[in-house]
């Protein structure tokens, strides 16, 4: 709602802005009023939760596996790696290790040394190209308005609906691109904040907006992020 705000100074554009802002609101209300009398009369919520969560067979316990560091230590090691003792050397007061840098590896191969000393960053996978293409992205698609190639793009991909005898099934592919796309990024809002201008552009229909709102609202995965970062004795409950 907040970023739908931001585009007040047109009226068809807040319009519809608005409009896809309060598509998650809507469905968030809706969601109240009918599971909680549900929950509040049968308590199916929790009676379900704990037989799904019993079927995981969590180990509890101070022997319990880090799940989250289990699950993440891989893929982020083939993307950054620190060298912590660089980190070590700087919390000791070592000068000579002040302006090194703390990037180990960076996207495959070890880089080479640089003339300082420090690790270098290979040209073609820097983290400073990588912020100038998603730049780039953004610019294109927000900047020029309706007119951006990458908007263009976007419009016809998005709002096109499944050949035919397929086309009854668009809707549900929308909700699995939001599912998707929320699970890269973890975070519903993030998504939704992000094709809100989109909606007010008119680069996404309010019609397409809605599916692709609730397949972010069955991807966002921060709550359950968290929870595998609760210690092992209490991971069963935080998952519930």
């Amino acid at each position: 709602t907040i970023v739908a705000l931001m585009q007040a100074g047109d009226r068809s554009e807040f319009k519809r802005a608005f409009a896809g802002a309060t598509v998650h609101d809507c469905f968030n209300w809706l969601s109240v009023l009918v599971l909680l009398p549900l929950e509040v009369v049968s308590g199916y919520l929790h009676h379900v939760t704990r037989l799904v969560v019993a079927t995981f067979n969590i180990r509890s316990g101070k022997d319990a596996p880090d799940l989250l560091k289990i699950i993440t230590e891989p893929f982020t090691k083939l993307i950054i790696q620190l060298d912590k003792s660089v980190i070590t050397g700087i919390a000791t007061g070592d000068e000579s290790l002040r302006n090194r840098s703390l990037i180990r590896m960076w996207c495959g191969p070890a880089p080479p040394q640089t003339a300082a000393g420090g690790v270098g960053v290979p040209p073609n996978c820097t983290a400073s190209g990588h912020c100038r293409q998603v730049m780039a992205l953004g610019s294109s698609t927000t900047s020029p308005g309706r007119n951006g190639q990458v908007a263009k793009a976007i419009q016809k991909v998005i709002n096109t609906d499944l050949p035919h005898p397929f086309s009854w099934l668009t809707g549900y592919f929308a909700m699995v691109v939001g599912a998707g796309m929320t699970f890269v990024v973890q975070s519903s809002s993030v998504f939704t904040s992000a094709i809100t201008p989109l909606i007010g552009l008119g680069v996404i229909s309010i019609e397409r907006a809605d599916p692709l709102t609730l397949g972010s609202i069955i991807g966002t995965t921060t709550a359950i992020l968290a929870a595998l970062a609760s210690p092992g004795d209490k991971l069963a409950s935080s998952f519930q």
